[in-house]
C-alpha cells in the first residue's frame, strides 16, 4: 500500500481518509507501509497461507484486520460496514507460483465496478498499471518473491478502467510519483474538489 503525497491532497483538495482497505496482501509489506498512517486497515488475501501468515504478523495491530477471501466477495461486505469515504489500493492478482489464482488472474474491473456504485468519494489507487492491455512475462527466474511468469491483461485497459470512473472523477498518473510513494505504475482514481 503506497502513501499518498501531499501534492495529492494539494491539487485534489481531498483530506486523507480514516480507512486504508488493500486487494491482495502477499507478504504484507504494503500494511506495513500504512500501519502508522491510517485509523483502520483492511487487507483482503486470497490464499490461505498468505491469509495465515498475515494474521499472525499484525496480530498486535488492533487498527488492522485481514480478511480471508476472494475481493470479489469479501469487498462488497467490507465496503457496506465503512460509511465513509476510503482510500483503496487495487492490487489482487495472480503473481505466480507462491500466490493464488481467483476466478480469473484480476478482479480489477470487478473491484471498480462496485466502488463505482459507492456513494461515498474513495480515493482509489491502482497497482500494476505497466500491464494493463498487455500479455507477457513477469518477475524472473529463480525469484522467491515474484517467481518468473506469464500474464495476460489483454482485456484489462485505461479505456475500460476510465469507463468505470465516477463522473467527477479524474484519472492521475503516478510515473513521477508525485501522487504517492509507491510504484511509476499506479493509477490514482479520485474526485478533485
Amino acid at each position: 500500500m503506497p502513501i499518498l503525497t501531499d501534492h495529492f491532497y494539494n491539487i485534489t483538495k481531498i483530506s486523507k481518509t480514516n480507512t486504508y482497505i488493500e486487494t491482495g496482501t502477499y507478504l504484507g509489506d504494503g500494511v506495513t507501509n500504512v500501519l502508522n498512517y491510517y485509523t483502520n486497515i483492511h487487507s483482503i488475501e486470497l490464499s490461505e497461507k498468505w491469509y495465515n501468515y498475515n494474521t499472525e504478523k499484525f496480530k498486535n495491530n488492533k487498527n488492522v484486520k485481514i480478511h480471508f477471501g476472494d475481493s470479489k466477495k469479501v469487498l462488497p461486505e467490507l465496503l457496506n460496514s465503512v460509511n465513509e469515504p476510503i482510500t483503496i489500493y487495487l492490487d489482487a492478482h495472480y503473481s505466480g507460483e507462491y500466490t493464488s489464482y481467483g476466478e480469473e488472474e484480476t478482479p480489477l474491473l470487478f473491484e471498480l465496478e462496485i466502488l463505482k456504485n459507492r456513494q461515498f468519494d474513495d480515493i482509489i489507487i491502482i497497482d500494476d498499471c505497466r500491464m494493463l492491455g498487455k500479455t507477457g512475462e513477469s518477475g524472473s527466474i529463480n525469484n522467491p518473491v515474484y517467481p518468473l511468469m506469464i500474464y495476460d491483461w489483454i482485456n484489462i485497459t485505461e479505456d475500460k478502467i476510465v469507463n468505470l470512473m465516477k463522473p467527477g472523477y479524474i484519472l492521475l498518473k503516478n510515473d513521477g510519483h508525485q501522487y504517492t510513494n509507491g510504484a511509476s505504475d499506479q493509477f490514482i482514481l479520485a474526485r478533485q474538489m
